[in-house]
């Protein structure tokens, strides 16, 4: 027993009266160097005025041996300093042993606890330095894309007002197209800066790690009456038409987790690809339904439809396809980073009698009846 007592750095005392002790075994070898001369008279040993931390103790254990309490009452984690500085860590332990009818007083040098607490508090002040690293060169980032930013609408607003101002001179039939083929493009450049800034966004957001309160949860079906009245010229230009299905439930609770605007441009985003491949005089079709603890959303166009290859990139960032290259390539990976980032999913397969859909899940928030 003395040797085990040893082995895992305990001391044992057995009580005689308040505050006196007679050691059981040998000591160990921490003892003496916290509390040098105790040992002195291995028969009676005093422990009062060894440490505040166990004077309060020895006044609970007291309480706890004269109830003649079966188990054991544990002190907590302290801290000693021996005369060199070293710390120790240390517990004790009063137990009752009914059967001796002997009241004895355990003292442990935890340095496993010891070696713990200090990997924690380093681990802790690592994760704390990498997170201000983080957070600075998020603020960076958002810094030099703002000043990028700044810098490409300056001239554009320049150049679009100068455009505008000479459309409303008499022109020819030529200078009228090319001014109208410059205030297009101006305008297709401003969306591109849009997308960039709106993917960033969303990447920053997910660094963030920003919460989506379930208490500010949009209607996916109110979104998506938003996007459909403000894409509805777009459509009309192309003579392509757009529907919710009409057997969506309107009374149905339909709010899912995300953040309303962003949402808004994910179907926006999807709802402008459907119109790029939709030919003249075919249908764009919104559906929701429900599945379990989510929503689905699909639009359905009756395009050219994707081929196999491309399929399995298309979310990717800067991807692009078919006649449409040249554009950014960012609508579509903005819409998984956002998606991805409220918990749900997104995809492409292509319909049975021709086009393209592309859906996307979300969990859904359930209303709480009073």
């Amino acid at each position: 027993m003395e040797e085990i007592l040893i082995a895992l750095n305990v001391i044992a005392l057995e009580r005689l009266d308040v505050g006196q002790f007679r050691l059981l075994g040998a000591a160990p070898s921490w003892f003496p160097e916290i509390y040098p001369n105790i040992l002195s008279n291995k028969e009676s040993i005093s422990l009062i005025g060894c440490s505040p931390f166990l004077d309060n103790f020895l006044i609970d254990a007291e309480e706890f041996w004269q109830k003649f309490s079966t188990g054991h009452l544990k002190s907590g984690l302290w801290i000693e300093s021996s005369s060199n500085g070293k710390e120790y860590h240390l517990e004790a332990i009063a137990i009752f042993l009914e059967k001796e009818k002997k009241k004895v007083l355990l003292i442990e040098f935890s340095r496993i606890s010891y070696e713990e607490k200090h990997h924690l508090i380093q681990t802790g002040r690592d994760i704390n330095l990498k997170y201000y690293q983080l957070s600075k060169e998020i603020q960076k980032k958002e810094i030099l894309l703002h000043c990028i930013v700044h810098d490409l609408n300056a001239p554009l607003t320049s150049i679009k007002g100068a455009l505008s101002l000479i459309s409303l001179e008499e022109l020819s039939e030529d200078s009228r197209e090319l001014v109208e083929i410059g205030l297009t493009q101006v305008e297709r450049q401003e969306k591109l800066i849009r997308d960039i800034l709106d993917v960033f966004a969303a990447e920053v957001t997910a660094l963030k790690n920003t919460n989506n309160s379930p208490s500010n949860a949009p209607s996916i079906l109110v979104s998506a009456q938003k996007v459909m009245e403000s894409l509805l010229p777009a459509f009309l230009l192309k003579q392509v038409h757009i529907e919710l299905n009409p057997n969506i439930n309107l009374q149905e609770n339909w709010l899912v987790i995300g953040e309303p605007s962003h949402l808004e441009r994910v179907l926006s985003n999807l709802l402008e690809n459907a119109l790029r491949y939709s030919p003249r005089n075919t249908t764009v079709t919104i559906s929701l339904s429900i599945e379990d603890a989510y929503v689905l959303i699909t639009i359905d166009d009756q395009g050219i439809g994707i081929t196999e290859d491309m399929a399995s990139n298309l979310f990717q960032k800067f991807y692009q396809t078919g006649k449409y290259k040249g554009k950014a390539g960012l609508g579509l990976y903005f819409c998984r980073m956002m998606v991805e980032q409220w918990g749900g999913t997104i995809g492409y397969s292509p319909r049975n009698e021709g086009g393209t859909r592309f859906w996307f899940r979300l969990p859904r928030v359930f209303i709480e009846s009073n």
